[in-house]
């Protein structure tokens, strides 16, 4: 059946707000969509559309990229490519010396408007995260990915909440103390199943895993006053550690 109005301008806005799709692929793609919507549907989406992302990348062969490790997904295969990263006039800079990257490829993840490719490395028994758009020349290998890299597949839904969220640090149980004001900020980073329990008119706990890292003190601190840790103990000390190490810096 077709596409209604709105399925279509959902569709539309996800391809704008996706910082792995080129300026040039966008409006490539956002054509084809309006198009599902008959001409005359056409012509009102592509009007009502709002280019909200200043972000986008630059990396045109992302759809090759896509397709080729999506084939060695499928057919269990392991792939190769080159990875760079941007230096301080955005031009590229190849890691390894432009040397290739050896991939067990586990799944493609999109998360914050980027393209993600989740690789297994068996010698160090690891899993490591690619950005789509920073590769090149990616190439199928007739080898077999491991064992391993095919378990990991159907825990990927896990691995992606703990890692991408948080990224790495020892997984831990914690107990936190915010503001009401900030219950909408607790339910997306951790979901809108957490559980929490009103202590007061304003005030708030709930019970969270995450992985203790930089990146969770920098989510913590955020929020100033507003947000504290009451559980576990040791925990609570190293906040306090951090906020001294914090007002020390400054």
């Amino acid at each position: 059946r077709s596409f209604s109005v709105p399925e279509i301008k959902i569709l539309m806005d996800a391809v704008q707000a996706a910082s792995f799709i080129t300026d040039k692929k966008t409006k490539e793609l956002v054509d084809k969509i309006a198009a599902l919507g008959g001409s005359k549907r056409a012509a009102i989406m592509k009007s009502n559309i709002v280019n909200f992302n200043t972000r986008k990348h630059q990396n045109e062969m992302i759809y090759y990229v896509v397709d080729m490790l999506t084939q060695a997904i499928q057919t269990n295969k392991k792939a190769i490519f080159y990875y760079y990263d941007l230096d301080e006039n955005g031009e590229k800079k190849y890691r390894r010396g432009k040397h290739h990257y050896l991939s067990e490829p586990v799944a493609l993840v999109f998360y914050e408007d980027n393209y993600y490719l989740i690789s297994y490395y068996p010698e160090k028994q690891c899993t490591v995260n690619y950005r789509l758009d920073r590769m090149e020349n990616v190439e199928i290998l007739d080898e077999d990915i491991s064992e391993k890299a095919k378990e990991l597949r159907g825990s990927v839904a896990g691995y992606t909440e703990s890692v991408f969220k948080m990224y790495r640090g020892k997984l831990t149980d914690v107990t936190l103390q915010f503001n009401e004001a900030l219950m909408g900020v607790v339910y997306d980073k951790f979901g809108e199943d957490t559980k929490m329990l009103r202590i007061n008119d304003t005030t708030v706990i709930a019970a969270v895993k995450a992985q203790i890292s930089p990146t969770f003190w920098g989510w913590i601190f955020q929020f100033g006053g507003k947000m504290t840790i009451n559980a576990p103990e040791e925990l609570k000390d190293e906040y306090k550690k951090q906020a001294e190490a914090l007002l020390m810096n400054n």
